[in-house]
């Protein structure tokens, strides 16, 4: 281990056996255990990263418990989750806290103090607000502006002098506005601000936001007064920033009998205190004042928790004297640094040196002696520099070296290893890539609100679907569907009209005469007898309604009706067994049941507040008002040997042995977006600290500064690289559009600095050592193209205005020409910039015509065009579909047969036309169900058990034109042979609702090619013995049999056309030359006709003034 001191632990083992404190740590423990009677210390430790500072706390809480029985300790962290992994921790040192000993975040511990003074006064336990109940409370404040026209037309005049073009009624709905505002307000109180002082700030700074927050605190603060009069038990309702100012307010009234009963701390142990906020500040000086001692543990130069409030320099203000704001504490700086050695210290060191001192300085001659000291060469100590050509790269290459790290280091574990990246966004393509490469990794946070998570939103569909009561059948056949498919029935479309079809089944069984739609409906009525309880998936769903049903009439709480939905699902001990399994699966589980323990927790809450009376409804509506997302509830699971995600703000008090800080690029790292641009929160905390941020001249508003945001991410960016215990890998892309951050280039010594001696800042400096790393340790990887990609590059090199490059790049392309024919990788031949333009020529290739295509060509080309390659909208698709099938039916029975072919409809239907709209699919059976009525009547009406008649069901037929480059082809839906009268007839069904006028019908183009194909012995698909009996008997002509356009009697339409004479033949062989050659034309024309009103291609159509779709 370099250095003397200890490091900050994080495994069971070394937690366990601790280490010997090094001479300065000794020293201070001292301190801390030969306190003089009197004035309570205050101390502050400083301490470069690694310095043991976590590690010295630890040590103090041993030493002091040790050393006085009964003593009581409070350890507080910034944060929950840290205060959490410090407990861990602590417990493992002490074998278990003592009764003395607690470990709380600064919100938990404030929440001690308020709850105990409401217990005194018996108002009973306060309710902390979540983040998405405080942006409820934010919008509340909003509408509430709205309701008063004096408000609102204040608001209105503010937000248009702060530049919204946008109507401030519209920008209230939006989550990230709202979050500006909440900020803003947390914040004010954070600081001890009050409206009337904000708004003096705004004005005076002309900062219109603030302004806007100043009228906009009392409404909210009246909110949560409401929140607190309407509920049951009158629970105080805050925000956690009002929470802590509320126990600071309670602590300074130092109320007697308060006094009497309250928590008594000896010492109060402050770790990270560098990402607190102002409010901590107050809250010890008020703990001094009762007599407790104070140690305060940060680093000013590693606070990442800027744009959360954090005060960076707090681990400094609290040495001031107590009239400057402070607390006269000590100071005290750590000597050791046992985590930065060789190259890891240098860069620290140029991180820590780009960062503005202002009060700072002192501790930071630790890391420059430790990086002076070291005499390791540069690039020899476990940091590596590397640039990439892009993202995937990147992340493929980190993911590579962790495996290789994984399989050659010996005891090298996955939870020794982490990558630390900006922000979270990047976090899921990393997971993916990793997740691929085998390696197990944490799974990642969602950022979406309950309402919008996909477990919420399945439980949601099914408590609808349960409490419908909507006539709309559509409707709910969809929500049925939804569910079905959901994540607790996981059904596929096929499988759920099996179930549908099934539940149908046993309702015919049964002799009953509902239709599919109207039996469905059983699933959420459910009576005793209906076939839903003989299909498993069907009764699962109704006895999951069913009970909902009874638990919203017996008005259970929401929290009492969601347990009952989840023991009803009965999914609790399968998902359990997935979660625990390292699969794929697993990882989809894991955070379905985060989300779930989410829910409850909100709900639990949410009765809380209501005296457990919340109806389920009522909460799901509340539950649908969020936008913001719950914190996780899930455990961290930091046994686990997984790779760990995180950022900055993530990795405080955490740290592993192999780190890559990835996508340290530029405009990413720095990040130069301010924070809130709108409520400028940032400033406003600058302005309270009397550190106020220059003007910028060209707005009139005060902005963040340059320096100030670079100084926030420097910070961030130091955390990060001083996060690795042995091995550190720092990487970026480099590619046309995106460019490595300015820090990598800040880590690099440039040759000619090495060659001159310049220094770190380019000025001749010979004494100075650079510390920079030398160019031949950073590693550039090379992009690895796929062969189509580089020749792709190299083609659109051909096509730019540069002669030099343009004759490289095809000098390049005929090299790889040669390798190609030698064997090697060839690439596409096809690429736009070689291919010849189109023409208006006709298509030399032969063309196939249809007689519905024929006559569709003749009217109109261009919707011939649109009809054959599937243009049609789903709703005039149906129709066809229904025709096909009733086509399929009628060949499939060419002597008829009703109840056989009902049936065959029955069964059919349901999949083969693509309808999900139940009345609407009732309406095409009834209509089908009549077609084929009037089909059977024409059967009937035939007498064709008298008659010797041979009927050719669906013949296809085709002829080829080789002069004229055409084959026509048909499907010729009937031809009637009678052998008595040696006659032919060709029937054509038609589903269309309106039949032709008989004189159309003697020119109909499609009976008369059906005419001529047969006159000209067209080829046929027939056994040559039906081939001899068409082929010896006399054409009567062909009918057109409308099966939709019936009678009153219900008899089918009929429209007669006589056989061709010679000069039809004559024709139709000329129509079908002019149809070809349309069709084998470039140019498709837009013809208007009769149809044109009812075209559905009619907004494309240059004829009826649409849009060009070919240029």
């Amino acid at each position: 281990m370099a250095g003397s001191s200890c490091p900050r632990q994080t495994d069971k083992k070394a937690a366990a056996d601790g280490c010997v404190p090094d001479a300065g740590q000794r020293e201070l423990l001292d301190r801390f255990t030969h306190m003089r009677p009197g004035v309570p210390p205050v101390f502050s430790v400083l301490g470069v990263p690694g310095a043991g500072k976590t590690f010295t706390l630890r040590a103090a809480v041993k030493e002091l418990t040790a050393l006085q029985k009964g003593i009581r300790i409070a350890v507080i962290a910034p944060g929950r989750k840290n205060a959490e992994r410090l407990r861990n921790t602590l417990s493992l040192d002490l074998g278990g806290l003592p009764a003395g000993v607690e470990v709380r975040s600064l919100a938990g511990f404030a929440f001690s103090v308020v709850c105990l003074m409401s217990s005194f006064t018996g108002r009973g336990e306060p309710q902390l607000l979540s983040g998405p109940d405080q942006d409820v409370l934010v919008k509340d404040a909003f509408e509430a502006v709205q309701s008063d026209g004096v408000l609102r037309n204040k608001f209105r005049l503010l937000f248009e002098k702060a530049g919204f073009r946008v109507g401030w009624e519209k920008l209230i709905g939006m989550p990230a506005f709202r979050t500006e505002f909440r900020e803003l307000l947390v914040r004010a109180a954070e600081l001890g601000i009050d409206a009337g002082e904000l708004a003096e700030y705004g004005k005076n700074f002309g900062e219109y936001g603030w302004q806007i927050g100043a009228e906009l605190m009392p409404l909210y603060e009246d909110c949560c007064a409401l929140e607190t009069a309407i509920s049951a038990q009158k629970k105080l309702k805050l925000d956690h920033a009002r929470l802590v100012r509320e126990a600071v307010r309670i602590l300074h009234g130092k109320s007697g009998d308060f006094l009497q009963v309250r928590e008594k701390w000896d010492w109060i142990l402050f770790d990270d205190f560098q990402n607190s906020t102002l409010i901590s500040l107050d809250l010890l000086r008020e703990l001094h004042s009762l007599g407790s001692a104070i140690a305060v543990f940060g680093n000013p130069d590693t606070a990442v928790n800027g744009f959360r409030g954090g005060i960076s320099s707090l681990p400094l203000r609290i040495c001031r004297p107590e009239k400057d704001g402070g607390l006269n504490a000590q100071k005290f700086t750590l000597q050791g640094s046992y985590r930065l050695s060789g190259d890891s210290a240098r860069i620290a060191l140029l991180v820590t040196n780009g960062i503005r001192t202002r009060e700072y300085g002192t501790h930071r001659r630790v890391l420059a002696a430790r990086a002076a000291q070291d005499s390791a060469p540069a690039g020899q100590t476990g940091v590596h520099l590397r640039i990439y050509p892009d993202t995937i790269s990147e992340i493929t290459d980190i993911a590579n070296e962790f495996m290789r790290i994984k399989h050659t280091v010996p005891g090298a574990n996955w939870s020794q290893m982490a990558v630390i990246t900006r922000g979270q966004s990047i976090h899921h393509e990393i997971f993916a890539v990793f997740r691929n490469a085998g390696i197990p990794v944490r799974r990642i946070r969602s950022d979406l609100p309950l309402s919008k998570q996909p477990i919420v939103a399945a439980i949601a569909e099914l408590a609808e679907l349960a409490l419908f009561s909507a006539p709309d059948a559509a409707q709910y056949e969809n929500l049925l569907d939804g569910v079905l498919r959901g994540k607790f029935f996981s059904l596929t479309n096929r499988q759920i009209r099996a179930m549908k079809n099934e539940i149908w089944g046993w309702e015919l069984a049964a002799g009953g005469e509902r239709t599919q739609s109207e039996v469905i409906c059983d699933i959420i009525r459910a009576h005793p007898k209906s076939p839903v309880w003989k299909v498993p998936a069907a009764a699962k769903l109704a006895r999951i309604a069913k009970a909902l049903r009874e638990d919203v009439k017996q008005k259970r709480n929401a929290y009492e009706v969601l347990w009952n939905i989840w023991q009803n699902l009965d999914l609790a001990s399968k998902w359990q067994d997935l979660a625990l399994r390292d699969t794929a699966q697993s990882e989809r589980i894991n955070p379905d049941l985060d989300v779930l323990m989410q829910l409850f927790s909100a709900a639990r809450r949410a009765c809380a507040r209501n005296g457990e009376n919340l109806p389920f409804t009522d909460f799901m509506d509340d539950l649908a008002a969020l936008d913001i997302a719950e914190d996780s509830l899930a455990p961290g699971r930091e046994e686990a040997d997984r790779v760990t995600f995180t950022t900055p703000s993530g990795s405080v008090g955490r740290s592993w042995r192999y780190v890559a800080v990835s996508e340290v690029n530029e405009g990413v790292w720095p990040n130069p977006r301010p924070h809130n641009p709108v409520s400028h929160v940032p400033r406003l905390v600058s302005v309270r600290l009397d550190a106020a941020m220059p003007q910028h001249e060209e707005s009139g508003a005060f902005a963040r500064s340059h320096e100030d945001v670079v100084d926030g991410e420097l910070k961030a960016f130091l955390q990060a690289v001083t996060r690795s215990e042995k091995e550190l890998f720092v990487t970026c892309v480099k590619n046309e559009e995106t460019h490595p951050s300015p820090f990598i280039g800040m880590l690099i010594r440039r040759e000619k600095a090495a060659q001159n001696g310049e220094d770190a800042g380019g000025g001749k400096n010979e004494k100075k050592k650079d510390f920079r790393l030398l160019p031949e340790y950073v590693r550039t990887a090379g992009r690895d193209y796929e062969y189509t990609a580089l020749i792709g590059r190299l083609r659109r090199f051909c096509m730019l205005d540069e002669p030099e490059i343009k004759r490289a790049a095809r000098e390049v392309l005929r090299d790889y020409a040669d390798f190609s024919a030698a064997g090697g990788p060839s690439a596409q031949d096809i690429w736009y910039s070689e291919l010849e333009l189109s023409t208006e020529a006709e298509n030399p290739e032969y063309c196939s015509i249809s007689p519905s295509g024929f006559e569709a060509v003749q009217r109109c080309p261009l919707n011939a065009f649109f009809s054959r390659i599937g243009g049609q909208d789903a709703d005039v698709q149906i129709p066809a579909a229904v025709g096909t099938l009733i086509h399929s039916i009628a060949e499939k029975y060419p002597f008829g047969g009703l109840a056989a072919m009902r049936e065959e409809l029955y069964s059919r239907l349901p999949s083969e036309v693509p309808c999900s709209d139940p009345l609407n699919r009732n309406k095409w059976l009834n209509a089908a169900l009549k077609m084929l009525s009037a089909y059977q009547m024409y059967i009937d009406g035939g007498n064709y058990a008298q008659r010797r008649v041979t009927v050719l069901p669906e013949t296809q037929a085709s002829l080829k034109n080789t002069g004229k480059k055409y084959t026509v082809r048909a499907r010729i839906d009937r031809i009637e042979i009678d052998e008595d009268e040696k006659t032919a007839r060709i029937i054509d069904f038609k589903t269309g609702k309106k039949a032709i006028s008989k004189n159309d019908a003697q020119n109909n183009a499609q009976l008369r090619i059906y005419q001529w194909l047969i006159r000209k012995n067209a080829n046929m698909n027939l056994k040559s013995e039906l081939r001899k009996k068409l082929s010896h008997s006399d054409l009567t002509g062909a009918m057109l049999l409308y099966l939709q356009d019936t009678s009153r009697s219900g008899e089918p339409g009929q429209r007669l056309q006589s056989p061709p004479d010679e000069e039809d033949m004559k024709r139709t062989e000329e129509e079908l030359a002019q149809a070809s050659v349309l069709m084998r034309q470039g140019n498709i024309r837009a013809v208007p006709n009769a149809l044109c009103g009812r075209c559905e291609f009619a907004n494309l159509c240059p004829a009826q003034n649409g849009g060009r779709i070919f240029s």
